[in-house]
């Protein structure tokens, strides 16, 4: 099940297109190949270099009323020195949570699960100690209880305003 299917399926959320505005953005800021830049964005091998510029345009978009970042801890995998995971895990969670204070929308982040190995656990045991630090909302598992996640969370803050 892709991530669209999953979040449309659900109660009270959809997976509305971006503007055209936004999406020429998206495409004057990505390269031509291997992204997307319908919602949901897909920056492809460049998207964590420009990642809050792409989290800032899309939450500049006026459909948008939340954003759901996808993270891996893959990143990490590159650096074999403790030190160098944690300063990049530190560089990662302090780009989206000043991306998520500066567009006044709420931004979550669901950790993808790519590998399982104690190397994996510590990656992302780094980026989720550092994203609970910075307040940043986190979700794991699949897209479907993500899904499941959101929806709650958007019914609740219907029933929020509907009550006052």
């Amino acid at each position: 099940m892709s991530i669209s299917d999953a979040f449309s399926s659900q109660p009270d959320l959809a997976v509305p297109r971006l503007t055209i505005e936004s999406r020429d953005k998206l495409q004057a800021l990505l390269p031509e190949e291997n992204v997307d830049t319908k919602n949901p964005v897909d920056p492809g091998a460049v998207g964590m270099t420009r990642l809050d510029q792409i989290i800032r345009i899309v939450g500049e978009d006026p459909g948008i009323d939340s954003i759901l970042l996808m993270l891996t801890d893959e990143i990490l995998f590159h650096f074999e020195n403790e030190d160098a995971r944690k300063m990049v895990a530190e560089m990662i969670t302090s780009m989206i949570a000043g991306a998520a204070r500066n567009i006044g929308k709420p931004l979550f982040t669901h950790m993808m699960h790519v590998r399982d190995n104690n190397e994996v656990f510590h990656c992302r045991s780094l980026l989720i100690d550092k994203l609970m630090e910075k307040n940043v909302p986190w979700s794991d598992g699949s897209f479907r209880e993500s899904a499941q996640v959101f929806s709650k969370l958007a019914g609740y803050y219907k029933y929020l305003k509907e009550t006052g």
